[in-house]
């Protein structure tokens, strides 16, 4: 699948921002505009961030084109897998300007003396917020021309949902003791494995940005057939079930699989990371059970002296 970077849609209180539409020469005049407002920049282009979630705030991991040290930071931050609560915002490198200070009565003298960047890009301030952290300025990085944020956890998000919504996952293999018919009254244990081979991983995304998908079972539901179920249980446990009616059982065995995945992007690959998203994939399987029947076992008659 061909996936282009995302390009930044807002970063103001008002306005859209399109970097592709910010000219090199109205750049080059904002720089050189020592002490002048923020008005001096292309009018779609204000100081500080927007707070539409769609436009100016990124969540989980992201990557700057050219910029591998942000995915690099992404990947260790946060307090949950693949900074699953980071939510990363930009504001343009003004001297005061910030998430929480969208002041763009400010001048931005930042624009000169903030981060080096090619003719056709722009300084910006990166933030991160997370459950123990508020806008903590993480550095600066370059956005326009070429340079844009790549939204590493959101695509990934998107092919783990696809790749769940079309897949199907293999039967595991039932293994039972007694071999064989069991017998009323007496326990049967039940386990399941993943068959040989398995489900290997998948990789999806395009040049820039690639992602490695694996599929893993994680819990499994034995419904014996006769009513009762065993509930969710960890893959590898061993199930334990008392029939008490003889015949041949329709059982059914539930697995739920989630994935993993790594990003790799501009040749840095971070994970794996837990995705969101799960699969339940019911299948077949019958038990024959016979009634056991007591023996009654005398007392031994000694014959010895005879």
């Amino acid at each position: 699948m061909s996936r282009r970077p995302h390009t930044l849609r807002s970063l103001a209180t008002v306005g859209v921002l399109t970097l592709a539409a910010v000219t090199a020469t109205a750049l080059a005049g904002a720089r050189s505009a020592s002490g002048g407002s923020c008005g001096d920049l292309p009018v779609s282009v204000d100081c500080g961030t927007s707070s539409d979630p769609d436009g100016g705030y990124f969540h989980g991991l992201i990557g700057v084109t050219g910029q591998s040290w942000v995915l690099d930071v992404a990947s260790r931050s946060g307090n949950s897998p693949g900074c699953a609560d980071c939510t990363w915002s930009i504001a343009l490198d003004c001297p005061q300007t910030s998430p929480g200070n969208p002041d763009s009565s400010i001048g931005c003298a930042g624009m000169v003396a903030g981060a080096q960047c090619p003719p056709d890009a722009v300084p910006f301030r990166l933030y991160l917020t997370t459950t123990t952290v508020a806008d903590e300025l993480i550095g600066r990085i370059c956005l326009g021309g070429t340079s844009q944020i790549v939204l590493v956890s959101e695509d990934a998000d998107s092919d783990v949902e696809r790749y769940l919504h079309d897949v199907t996952p293999p039967d595991l293999v039932v293994h039972r003791r007694p071999h064989g018919a069991t017998l009323t009254g007496l326990p049967t244990y039940f386990t399941a494995s993943v068959p040989v081979g398995g489900l290997g991983p998948v990789s999806f995304g395009s040049a820039d940005l690639r992602e490695s998908i694996t599929l893993e079972p994680r819990q499994v539901d034995w419904a014996w057939g006769d009513g009762t179920a065993s509930g969710w249980m960890p893959v590898d446990a061993t199930a334990e079930h008392r029939y008490l009616a003889r015949g041949v059982e329709p059982g059914i065995l539930t697995t739920r699989w989630s994935a993993t995945y790594t990003a790799t992007f501009e040749g840095h690959t971070v994970g794996p990371f837990p995705a969101s998203g799960e699969l339940d994939h019911p299948q077949p399987f019958t038990e024959r059970v016979d009634t056991s029947t007591p023996v009654l076992v005398g007392p031994a008659v000694s014959t010895a002296g005879h």
